[in-house]
C-alpha cells in the first residue's frame, strides 16, 4: 500500500516566489527566485529578511507606480544586474525556467569598453569616407 504525503510549504517571505505565497503551482523556477533573492541580497548587504521586499509587494509597487523597487549597486556589471532581475521576474513564466539557463545569463559577458569605442570609431570613420567619396 502506497500512501499520499501531504508535503508543507516552508518559506521566508522576502525570499519566497508570488506562487509559493499564492499556493500556486512551483518548480524550478520557483528556486531560481529564491536563489535570485539570495545574490540580491547579497549584493545590498542585506543580512534581515525583514528587510527583503516581498514579492505581493513588488507586484503592488509595479501595479501603482509602473516600476520596480529593486536597487542594485553600481559596482555589478550590467549583465549579472540583468540576471539576476531576471530570475526575481514576478511571474514565474517571465523568469529562466531551468538551473542551467539562469547560469547562462549569469555567465553573459558584457562588450569590453574598448571593443565599443574601437566599434564606433570605425562607424565614425566609415561614414566619414562615405560622406566624402560622395562630394
Amino acid at each position: 500500500l502506497q500512501r499520499a504525503k501531504k508535503l508543507t510549504t516552508v518559506y521566508t517571505e522576502g525570499y519566497a516566489p508570488l506562487e509559493q505565497l499564492t499556493g500556486e503551482k512551483e518548480g524550478t523556477y520557483t528556486d531560481i527566485y529564491s536563489i535570485g533573492m539570495v545574490i540580491y541580497a547579497m549584493m545590498n548587504g542585506i543580512i534581515n529578511s525583514d528587510e527583503l521586499p516581498s514579492a505581493i509587494k513588488r507586484l503592488d509597487m509595479k501595479h501603482s507606480r509602473g516600476k520596480s523597487c529593486l536597487t542594485f549597486p553600481k559596482r555589478f556589471s550590467k549583465s549579472f544586474v540583468q540576471a539576476v532581475e531576471k530570475s526575481l521576474e514576478i511571474q514565474y513564466k517571465d523568469r529562466p525556467q531551468t538551473v542551467d539557463k539562469f547560469i547562462h545569463l549569469l555567465k553573459k559577458k558584457e562588450p569590453k569598453l574598448v571593443n565599443i569605442y574601437i566599434f564606433v570609431t570605425l562607424i565614425i570613420i566609415s561614414v566619414a569616407i562615405g560622406v566624402t567619396l560622395m562630394l
